[in-house]
């Protein structure tokens, strides 16, 4: 063994320990490493010259060696897992951190973090020959190499002679990474971190670590419970000690509402900076004028987590120019279109977890392993599909479960399919809370009725309800709460966001139930006139139509299979979006108004004719009468000058468009796929200049067409058409 012996200036015998496995990197990192704190002057250095035969003597002198050291620097390579030795020593050098005796620095040479956490990757082999060997210590190795791997620390590729001394720069005391006495502090992040987001915190690394001499913000966006702020704990814990100073700032939205809140925040950034404990603002101006002046004296690293919108920004740092050349500031958000001006913006979005890492993540907190115990897989597979890749509800859950006897997890999830669970609620409403009055509308139209739906067909009816649709919308899927197949041009929510909208209504502060203005589909509907008129609807019998006399707020009403019976007069006159699927009518009664429907959907009906006499719709955007198999004919539209999609696809008995579809001037789309008895279309079609699409795929009785259509049709299954 080669070591400095001469004492520093707190008695200690060694500056620093090096750990490390001497056949993986004595020669390419070991050696330079060594060489290059010398030349920055730390000379006490302990090396184990490891030509030495092991033995109790040898072991008994690297403990102590690490008992007389003030740092230890923790090489972990490929092979590092395979010694004993190293395993032994790594558990001592933790044990002295835990007591506030060593600074431990990792250091991840040519491997990643992840497979030293979990033991994975090149580390499960080892410790498969540990298990085997029957090594009563194994349990406590892989303990202390999560709780080490968990430190900040530095991930480097194997560059050759190179790369030690640009290690030694960032590591050395005039950059105070290492021997400051105000060493960096860590920020807690959750015990297990599986590889889902391992290529997003690669990409921030390699931001952080750019060089870059301007200042640049980074933006980590994506939903509620997405890992978003646990990646910039564990970017934050690995690139600290590369900066002069550094703050992380937790809950920024929640502290910009109060002053009382804010002003301890801006104490925070003042100490973390000047590195100075003392100091203590009074008002927010005095803590502006005080952050101007601190943070433009050297390059720092910020953290802002949880940001809502640019002004809470703005409210801690006016100008972007306050910062010092080459500072980074790494904001968490759930708006993804977060902008901040005169700025260089990086961003990176979160992701959920595939099938293969939920697995694991929700196994960790379930049972503390990588996988679930054979006999545990059926019962733990319906949660982890439940949860759809969401870290935060696969931790939340699983982290439940643990104290739960198996036998009780079947009511357990039973019971989810009812009441989403309260932590994952706690954390995913915000978003839900700090939208416009109009944007929360639209958010619960779309939970409860348009999931799965044309995107474009959910907007017309989302205007005609006066909610400005299209701007709001846009406003949702920014902040992760809506997204839009691109393929299929359909709304989607991941389904616990959705579950928390029906959440939110629920526990709303109960209401006269005939103000209420949505019924979530047919159950909650039955349910909910159940709980008005007092009868037991679970298997439903007609419903008298005065069931719904007090209901003047209702918009939406979505009926499946549902008999109506009574007069209309007394049905809601407001209603926007009326889908009645296998409605048993014949016709549509001349007292039923429907002067504000916006789309009418009568999918699936037992009409013959629509209605007998002309009804006054000015607002009817959308007309849907597909799979109706008894209807003869559509009806007279003279008065839906609004209508822009006329639907009547397989209706199969079908043979009269009524002439007044000639007068829809704002017609676009016109389907009457399928209907095998249509034999001709009205001339009066020609005259509609917006009309871009007419469907007749599959009428094989249609003999001609008016001209000047044939550029807008889909004709094939025509067999019988004289062009």
């Amino acid at each position: 063994m080669a070591s400095g012996s001469s004492q520093n200036s707190e008695g200690l015998v060694h500056d620093v320990f090096l750990s490390f496995r001497g056949e993986d990197v004595r020669k390419s990192f070991i050696d330079h490493l060594r060489a290059g704190l010398k030349r920055e002057g730390i000379t006490a250095i302990f090396y184990d010259d490891t030509r030495l035969e092991r033995g109790d003597e040898i072991q008994s002198k690297l403990y102590e060696a690490i008992d007389c050291s003030k740092m230890a620097i923790v090489t972990f390579s490929h092979r590092y897992a395979e010694s004993r030795w190293c395993l032994d020593e790594l558990v001592r050098i933790m044990k002295r951190r835990s007591h506030g005796l060593m600074v431990v620095l990792p250091v991840f040479y040519d491997i990643d973090p992840t497979h030293v956490r979990h033991q994975t990757g090149p580390y499960q082999e080892a410790f498969r020959k540990h298990k085997v060997a029957k090594i009563d210590r194994v349990s406590k190795w892989r303990q202390t190499l999560a709780s080490t791997a968990d430190l900040a620390g530095f991930g480097l590729q194997n560059q050759a002679n190179g790369l030690p001394n640009s290690f030694i720069k960032l590591s050395s005391p005039g950059s105070h990474l290492i021997f400051n006495k105000y060493e960096a502090k860590l920020i807690k992040h959750i015990k297990y971190m599986v590889g889902g987001q391992s290529s997003l915190i690669q990409d921030i690394n390699k931001w952080l670590q750019n060089g870059s001499s301007k200042v640049e913000v980074g933006i980590i966006h994506g939903p509620g419970g997405a890992g978003k702020t646990t990646t910039a704990k564990v970017v934050y814990n690995r690139n600290c000690r590369r900066f002069k100073s550094r703050s992380f700032l937790i809950n920024l939205r929640t502290a910009c509402q109060k002053d009382s809140e804010f002003i301890p925040l801006q104490n925070q950034l003042i100490r973390n900076i000047t590195r100075n404990e003392d100091v203590k603002i009074d008002n927010i101006s005095q803590g502006r004028e005080k952050i101007k002046n601190v943070i433009g004296t050297h390059k720092i690293l910020v953290v802002l987590d949880d940001v809502e919108d640019v002004a809470q920004f703005h409210k801690m740092f006016d100008c972007p120019d306050w910062f010092f050349a080459g500072s980074k500031i790494l904001i968490t958000t759930r708006d993804q279109h977060l902008l901040i001006n005169d700025i260089t913006i990086s961003r990176f979005a979160t992701c959920l977890l595939d099938e293969e890492k939920s697995v694991e993540l929700f196994s960790y907190h379930a049972f503390g392993q990588a996988y679930p115990p054979e006999d545990k897989i059926n019962i733990s597979t319906p949660f982890i599909i439940y949860c759809g890749g969401l870290p935060l509800a696969l931790e939340v859950l699983a982290s439940s479960l643990r104290s739960i006897k198996s036998n009780m997890w079947k009511s357990q999830y039973e019971r989810l399919q009812d009441y989403l669970d309260e932590k994952v609620f706690n954390v995913l409403p915000w978003s839900f809370d700090s939208l416009h009055d109009t944007a929360k509308d639209i958010f619960l139209h779309i939970a409860f009725y348009m999931i799965g739906r044309n995107k474009e067909y959910a907007l017309k009816i989302l205007d005609g309800c006066g909610l400005h649709g299209e701007i709001r919308l846009e406003d949702l899927i920014a902040k992760c709460l809506v997204s839009v197949d691109e393929y299929h041009d359909t709304l989607t929510m991941h389904h616990l966001i959705q579950q928390m909208g029906h959440e939110v209504v629920r526990q709303k502060p109960p209401i006269e139930l005939g103000r209420r203005s949505r019924k979530s589909g047919q159950k909650d509907a039955y349910k909910s006139l159940a709980e008005y008129k007092g009868q037991d609807l679970q298997h439903p019998k007609p419903i008298k139509t005065s069931a719904f006399t007090e209901m003047e707020n209702l918009d939406l009403l979505l009926l499946e299979n549902v008999e109506l019976y009574g007069s209309f007069d007394v049905f809601p006159k407001g209603i926007k979006w009326l889908l009645w699927k296998g409605c048993a009518l014949k016709e549509i009664p001349f007292d039923f108004e429907l002067d504000e429907l916006v789309a009418l959907d009568m999918q699936k009906s037992c009409l013959v004719q629509v209605w007998n006499d002309l009804k006054h719709m000015g607002a009817l955007k959308i007309l849907n009468l597909s799979h109706s198999h008894k209807l003869v004919s559509t009806p007279d539209l003279s008065s839906a000058f609004m209508l822009e999609w006329i639907w009547c696809e397989d209706c199969i008995n079908l043979t009269n468009v009524h002439e007044s579809i000639g007068k829809l001037e704002n017609l676009t789309q016109l389907n009457v796929k399928g209907c095998v008895n249509l034999v001709t279309l009205p001339e009066s079609i020609r005259s509609l200049k917006k009309l871009t699409s007419v469907i007749v795929h599959g009428c094989r009785n249609l003999k001609n067409l008016p001209i000047n259509i044939g550029s807008v049709l889909h004709l094939d299954g025509c067999p019988g058409l004289v062009m």
